[in-house]
């Protein structure tokens, strides 16, 4: 049988000259060339496709014998045709094995040298570079948390000393309007104190105007005169318990004022020092939170992945990172979960296959269901 390569390589010179500017497809012309090498096989399957147009209308034992026949003939067909394939199929596959070869050779190379200088060069860099990035970022984490861990102590303390600023401004309060209630119940118990003074006085001028003119009637001058005088008497302690009453009542207002104005000052000052350790709250509150979210900050990267951690890129825009991969070996056979299994159809098959004796089987296997299937067999 002559070799398909030579035919088309004839076809080609033949057409490959001056002015051949059109090449055959070399798929038409295999196709041509299958056409003209397997003549033979290609009358013959037109003949069996004929037989399709005469199949019986209805089956009988000479139909059955017809038939029968026919499927054998379908069969050998089918057998001599992939016979003719195999051997139209030869050259190509010494092609392909060539061609193959030829690149494979160069790229089992190329792989080899990348194998080499991934895992003996750039992996272990890159672990050593990535378990080196961890370290800082642990370092970094943790420092982060020592400083978040006092940053809180330090808010707490503020907080304390602010809370205790409020119970003193508080405590002040309260012990300034104590005083202050007492200031006003001073006074007014002097007023009453002094209210009474002008009473006592005015009764005793009251006396004495009634004893003078007591010694008016009388004509007593004597008397007049010690009534005048008791009178004169009287007037001057009027006076004088309304001076006096004026007097403490103003040394008693100046107290108050006095008191009132170093109770304002302590006020103020106290409240002055409630803002200032407000301030100070507020800044260790905030200092808190940055150290807070730094400190999650750095958990989260020193948490990063390895490919986060060793990614490098090139200056032509090549990008390198380690890449995790988990792998299994089964370890225990029986411990696998079914779900992990595979039924082995082949083994059964064959199992059944040998258990089947003048055409019965009674094999048993759970789980599998074991049937009889008839068709026609044609030898």
């Amino acid at each position: 049988m002559p070799d398909v390569t030579d035919t088309m390589l004839s076809d080609d010179a033949t057409r490959h000259g001056i002015g051949g500017n059109n090449p055959p497809d070399p798929i038409e012309a295999l196709r041509v060339h299958l056409r003209d090498t397997y003549t033979d096989l290609a009358k013959r399957f037109a003949d069996i496709m004929a037989m399709a147009d005469r199949l019986p209308a209805a089956m009988d034992d000479d139909a059955e014998a017809k038939l029968t026949e026919a499927i054998k003939v379908c069969t050998k067909f089918s057998r001599n045709a992939e016979v003719c394939r195999l051997e139209a199929n030869e050259p190509h596959r010494a092609l392909i094995a060539a061609t193959d070869g030829f690149f494979k050779a160069m790229s089992d190379k190329v792989d080899g040298l990348k194998k080499k200088m991934n895992t003996e060069y750039l992996t272990p860099y890159q672990q050593e570079k990535t378990a080196r990035e961890k370290r800082r970022r642990e370092e970094e984490a943790r420092a982060a948390e020592e400083a978040h861990k006092e940053q809180e102590r330090l808010k707490r303390a503020e907080e304390k000393r602010l809370a205790e600023a409020k119970a003193a401004e508080e405590a002040a309060r309260k012990e300034a309007e104590r005083k202050e209630r007492e200031a006003r119940e001073a006074e007014q118990r002097r007023k009453e104190e002094a209210a009474a003074e002008v009473r006592r006085a005015e009764e005793e001028k009251k006396e004495a105007a009634r004893k003078i003119a007591a010694a008016k009637e009388a004509k007593d001058k004597e008397a007049a005169a010690a009534a005048k005088a008791e009178k004169e008497a009287a007037q001057r302690a009027i006076e004088e318990a309304k001076e006096k009453s004026r007097r403490e009542a103003a040394e008693a207002k100046a107290e108050a004022d006095r008191v009132a104005l170093e109770e304002a000052k302590e006020r103020v000052r106290l409240a002055e020092e409630r803002r200032e350790q407000q301030r100070i709250a507020d800044k260790a509150r905030d200092d808190a939170a940055a150290a807070a979210q730094r400190a999650n900050a750095t958990k989260k990267a020193a948490g990063a992945s390895q490919a986060d951690m060793s990614r490098t890129r090139t200056d032509l825009g090549a990008i390198a990172s380690l890449r995790t991969v988990y792998e299994h070996e089964v370890t225990d056979h029986d411990a696998v979960p079914r779900q992990y299994t595979r039924v082995d159809d082949g083994l059964i098959a064959a199992a059944v296959r040998a258990a089947t004796v003048d055409g019965k089987c009674t094999l048993k296997i759970p789980g599998v269901r074991i049937f009889p299937r008839t068709d026609s067999v044609v030898r």
